[in-house]
């Protein structure tokens, strides 16, 4: 169970194996500016979930490489409460490029599920 926010430095990466469960609790999520790879497969996709009601979300900015997603599943996802930047995304990427792969994302409790901007 992640209880807290992980705030990942600047310029650092991410990487999910295979079959990973991560259950976030209420205010806790991911927030980092380097790039996620989640390295989920058809027989051991990756889950990010709820402990309770929601989770944080996931807030990837100004990644200087892209993340890629690959099997993940996502459920039960407020807005990202852990950055600094107020977001209407569960999962934002700011001016971070993304390639998302045979993923499910399920009851969000956010205004978007998923948010990509560029500037």
């Amino acid at each position: 169970i992640v209880g807290e926010p992980i705030i990942i430095s600047a310029g650092m990466g991410l990487e999910i194996e295979p079959g990973t469960k991560l259950v976030f609790a209420e205010n806790a999520g991911i927030a980092m500016s380097g790039p996620i790879v989640v390295s989920g497969t058809v027989d051991a996709p990756v889950q990010m979930m709820a402990q309770d009601e929601s989770w944080a979300g996931l807030y990837i900015a100004r990644a200087e490489k892209r993340s890629l997603i690959n099997h993940l599943q996502v459920s039960d996802v407020g807005a990202n409460s852990v950055s600094d930047t107020e977001l209407t995304g569960a999962l934002t990427f700011l001016e971070s490029d993304v390639e998302i792969r045979f993923s499910q994302f399920r009851n969000a409790l956010a205004e978007d599920f998923i948010n990509i901007h560029s500037c």
